[in-house]
């Protein structure tokens, strides 16, 4: 599955609040299911990490909030392909963007070993700096 995507925004929700619209401009964007492996390290799926600044309630309330969000969704299936994880494309790797939460759930308790990525290539003049 490799589908180009003209409206990333749509495809990817989360996307407005990671990047403004001249970085989303600055791409071509494609959805494909990508080995969670190819953007995440095994030892980085790891649900006892804490992002910075976060306590360990607030963290097992993410974890809690997003395995809700799956079932609501009904299932990992649709709720993965309606937010998919984001990534830019920088030569041979994948450089994350948006949605290691998911892939630690996919992977951990799905036992999914790929997940739909939304994945951003850089036009040659694009400026993606800062915010991406």
């Amino acid at each position: 599955m490799d589908q180009p995507v003209p409206d990333p925004i749509a495809t990817a929700p989360d996307l407005e609040f990671i990047a403004d619209a001249e970085e989303i401009a600055g791409c071509d964007w494609h959805l494909r299911a990508i080995p969670i492996l190819s953007i995440y390290p095994a030892e980085e799926l790891d649900e006892g990490r804490v992002l910075p600044g976060e306590t360990l309630e607030e963290a097992a309330a993410r974890w809690a909030s997003l395995r809700a969000w799956i079932i609501e969704a009904g299932g990992p299936a649709a709720a993965f392909t309606a937010s998919p994880i984001i990534a830019l494309q920088d030569g041979e790797d994948m450089v994350p963007i948006d949605g290691w939460h998911r892939c630690v759930v996919a992977w951990h308790d799905h036992g999914l070993r790929e997940i739909p990525c939304l994945i951003g290539i850089p036009k040659p003049d694009a400026d993606l700096s800062p915010s991406l």
